[in-house]
This record gives structure tokens, sequence and C-alpha cells, in this order.
């Protein structure tokens, strides 16, 4: 039973962390794609969600058990995922908005 739960914690990890990179893809094709619209301002929007996911990237790649592994994974970052998904979503909606 031990082992199942160190592949479910495993797992879990894996994705967070590809939650996170999915983000910071989103990120660098949304300040792709508005840069010629918005110029800085692009960047300076998309500055958040960035440091966020690279962050949530960062904190999955670390160990995240609790109790020295027999506790299971410490609680994951969601807010931070959420905040970096609303923040792509107002970007997307200031760019169009002016363009």
């Amino acid at each position: 039973m031990n082992e199942e739960l160190g592949h479910a914690t495993g797992r879990t990890t894996l994705a967070w962390q590809r939650t996170a990179f999915s983000l910071v893809v989103a990120s660098a094709v949304l300040l792709r794609l508005t840069w010629a619209g918005l110029g800085p301002v692009a960047l300076v929007l998309l500055a958040g969600p960035l440091g966020l996911s690279a962050w949530v990237a960062v904190l999955g790649r670390h160990d995240r058990r609790l109790d020295g592994g027999t506790g299971g994974l410490a609680p994951p970052p969601t807010a931070a995922i959420a905040t970096a998904t609303v923040l792509l979503a107002v970007t997307e909606l200031v760019a169009a908005r002016v363009t």
C-alpha cells in the first residue's frame, strides 16, 4: 500500500508540474500574439502569470511530502495557478478590447 501511495504522490507532483509548464507556454504564446497590439504593456500584464507559473513549476520539482514522506503531499499552490489563469484571461480581454 505504501508503494501505491508513493506512485500516487509522484503522479500528483507531475500533474502540478505539467499544469505550471502549460501556463508558462500559454503566457509565452499570449505574449507573442499580443505584442503587436499592446507592446510592452503585454509584458507587464504577463509578468504575473509567468512568475507564478514558474514558481509552481519550481515547487513541483522539490519533494513536497509531509512528515518525512509518510504524511502525503503538502497542499498544492492552487491559488497561484488560479491567479495565473485569471491574469492570462484578463490579458486576453485587454488585447481583444484594444485591437
